[in-house]
């Protein structure tokens, strides 16, 4: 980010953990962290800029796949840039 302009990146580094369980036969939790951050070279020498997240969700699954709801926080939030918080809703598995 150069003056809080995106300007793109030639190599990028993504991390996920989720915790799922089924509270019922139709109903269920999950837990997630989320890292990430898109860099300027091909090979970057600080991998340790990562750009953190974590959150909740509740699933509903359904017979077309489960329906989910999620709400995310910034952990390292950029002032002027990140939302304090985001509201998440997808039809399907998330990976």
């Amino acid at each position: 980010m150069t003056n809080n302009v995106a300007t793109g990146g030639r190599s990028m580094i993504e991390v996920s953990l989720e915790l799922r369980t089924r509270i019922s036969e139709h109903i269920g939790f999950v837990i997630f962290a989320d890292g990430g951050n898109a860099f300027s070279d091909e090979m970057p020498d600080d991998i340790g800029d990562l750009m953190w997240a974590c959150g909740a969700g509740i699933r509903l699954y359904t017979g077309i796949g489960p329906l989910r709801l999620d709400v995310a926080a910034p952990l390292n939030r950029r002032e002027g840039t990140d939302d304090s918080f985001q509201v998440y809703f997808s039809i399907g598995q998330s990976f």
